[in-house]
Parts: C-alpha cells; sequence; structure tokens
C-alpha cells in the first residue's frame, strides 16, 4: 500500500494468469478489502497491447476480474524503473527480514501458510522516531478499502479439449485421465493452481492434481475400470494399473493367482481391483492380505474380510463414543434411621 507500505507475499510455481488472479484474491482477504486502484507494471497477464501513454488495451479476462472486483487499474511507462521503486524496495526487504537465512518446508502450501504469518509479524513491527507500525497504518487506509466480493472469482486457465481414444485429455504439455466413456467428446478444463478440473458442459467428471513437469500422462484408475471389465488381460501392462502405486500386496495377489489359477488369474485381479469403488485402498490391502495369509485367492472372501473390517472399526468407534467418563458423583444425603422405623411402621405413606 502507497500510505501504510503495508505488503502481503506469496509464492507460486509460475506467473501465469490464474497465478496472478489467486494472488490478488489472497491479498483481498489478507487486507480484509480491495483498494480502489492498483499500479501495475506491464505484464502480459493484464496487457494485451501498450497504447499511448498510460493508456492500455487490457486482457479480456483481466477486465472480468476487475469487474468482478470493482477496482481500477493504472500502469507504469515502460522503462520507468523509478515508477515502481517502492516494489523492488519490498523485495529486497523480504529477502533480508524473511528468508535470511533460507528456511525450508516440505511444500509451497506450508510456505505459503508461514510467510502469511511472517507478514503479519512483519506489518505490526513498530517503525520510525513515532515508533508506528504499517498494520496501524493500514488502519487508516482500510475505511477507504472496497468491501470483499461475497463470491470469488474463478480463477483458473479454461479450455475446451478433445478426448483421445486413450479417455486422456491434453492441457498444458501433460495429458489427464478421464472415464472411458468419453472419446471423442469436446470437455472443458479448468486449470487451478494445484489441480485441473475436467467438465461435461456442467457435470464434472475429473479432478486431477496439477503436474507442473513435461510430457506427463496422469491417471485415475477408477475411469478405466469399465475397460479392464471388458479386456481382464491388459491389466498387467496397464498404465492405469501400474502409476496407481497400489500398495504391494495387491501385486502379490495377482502373482498367487497366476500360480493357482493362471487362465483366470487376470479377472480375479481386475475384481480386486474393482472392490476399489467401494472400499478404500488400506482397508481393501488389509482385507487381501488376510486371504493370502490363509493362501486364498477368493474375491469374494477378500470382500467378506473388507465387510469384517469394517463392522470392527464402527464397533471400535461407537465404543469409544458411548464410553463416558465418570463424572463427579452427585451428593446423596445420609440415611435416617428414625424414617426408617416411620416406614416400617406405615407411618410415613409413600
Amino acid at each position: 500500500f502507497s500510505h501504510s507500505k503495508a505488503f502481503f507475499v506469496r509464492f507460486y510455481p509460475h506467473q501465469r494468469q490464474e497465478a496472478f488472479f489467486d494472488a490478488h484474491e489472497h491479498a483481498f482477504f489478507f487486507f480484509h478489502g480491495v483498494p480502489g486502484q492498483i499500479l501495475y507494471d506491464n505484464l502480459k497477464t493484464a496487457v494485451k497491447k501498450v497504447l499511448v501513454g498510460r493508456k492500455r488495451e487490457e486482457q479480456d479476462s483481466f477486465l472480468k476480474f476487475r469487474a468482478h472486483y470493482g477496482f481500477d487499474s493504472q500502469f507504469c511507462n515502460p522503462g520507468k524503473g523509478n515508477e515502481k521503486g517502492i516494489i523492488e524496495g519490498l523485495a529486497r526487504y523480504i529477502k533480508a527480514h524473511a528468508f535470511t537465512p533460507v528456511p525450508e518446508f516440505p511444500s509451497m502450501e506450508a510456505l505459503n501458510d508461514w510467510l502469511a504469518t511472517r507478514c503479519n509479524t512483519l506489518n505490526a513491527r513498530p517503525r520510525g522516531k513515532h515508533k508506528s507500525s504499517f498494520q496501524e497504518r493500514l488502519a487508516q487506509e482500510r475505511e477507504r478499502l472496497l468491501p470483499l466480493s461475497n463470491h470469488t472469482f474463478d480463477c483458473c486457465n479454461r479450455k475446451e479439449v478433445k478426448v483421445n481414444h486413450y479417455s486422456l485429455i491434453a492441457f498444458d504439455k501433460n495429458q489427464y485421465s478421464v472415464p472411458v466413456t468419453y472419446p471423442g467428446r469436446i470437455l472443458t478444463v479448468k486449470g487451478y493452481i494445484g489441480e485441473i478440473r475436467i467438465y461435461d458442459k456442467e457435470m464434472l467428471v475429473a479432478v486431477h492434481p496439477r503436474c507442473y513437469e513435461r510430457g506427463k500422462q496422469v491417471f485415475i484408475l477408477e475411469h478405466y475400470f469399465k475397460l479392464l471389465e471388458r479386456k481382464p488381460r491388459s491389466v498387467g501392462q496397464a498404465k492405469p494399473v501400474r502409476q496407481a502405486d497400489l500398495p504391494t500386496i495387491f501385486a502379490a495377489f495377482h502373482r498367487q493367482a497366476q500360480r493357482h489359477d493362471p487362465d483366470q488369474a487376470d479377472k480375479h485381479f481386475v475384481a480386486v481391483l474393482l472392490l476399489l469403488k467401494h472400499y478404500p485402498v488400506p482397508l481393501l490391502a488389509e482385507a487381501i492380505e488376510r486371504a493370502l495369509a490363509q493362501n486364498l485367492i477368493n474375491v469374494e472372501l477378500i470382500q467378506h474380510y473388507a465387510e469384517e473390517l469394517i463392522r470392527n472399526k464402527q464397533m471400535a468407534k461407537l465404543f469409544v463414543t458411548e464410553s463416558v467418563p465418570i463424572s463427579t458423583p452427585v451428593p446423596v444425603a445420609p440415611t435416617t434411621i428414625s424414617r426408617y422405623r416411620q416406614l416400617q411402621e406405615g407411618e410415613v405413606i409413600a
């Protein structure tokens, strides 16, 4: 902010438009309001064409974003670094006070959670001869902020795609699976920072974690169940099965089935995989382990064990829920012997 100098910093894996919009939204929520006007460099995510002076032809999606939150845009003159000196100064400040020494985090989400807290701490630090903080000065600016919208903007990269004969769609140099009923269809992909969502008109058909590598194929095993039912012999080499990263007990079941019943082994294995429609992977893995401990490859038995495990977990949960801790004893009045004698002699009416 130009007056208070209050700031917010967040990291992203790229500088694309969905990150650009998502960063705005997090900043608006952080400051509890929307500035009436924001100054920008001439970045391509916002500017389609630089015109005369400070006039710009803005990207259509950026115009929609601004209309959603109701703020105006201003742009620096090309080649005028002095107009954005406060931003470059902030970058040096953050490097010195947040990333020296360089911290380590298990994920970008963890980094951004820590960084939001760090921004609050630094904004609250007293400064100057008056010992006032950025946060205190922000309180004066907050009265002029626009209110937050009741609805968030759909911060995504939207694209129409065609499903190929492998039930894959191409998005951002990678391929993602959809159910095998969609080959040849045109679907809509929405690419968000952490995931991609695939729609058939208004119906959501697939959600994948977003991959930022190149040339990767990302599968969801359940998308190929119908195909595996029709062609069980393909299960051993099927990429969706290999990429599913199932516990090793699944492969052990397949090998055991191949030894006991080579002709039907693939069919038995597909039948076990189909149980994943009803049971989570850890629970089904435990059920398979029980069956193999008895040297059995019976699918019905595995399902029986899975149901038994569910019942046991439910009973254990019910037992914990119904186990009420002993409360403070209720005080009881001492026994009066004379009243007991009156009751014996019929002098007290019950």
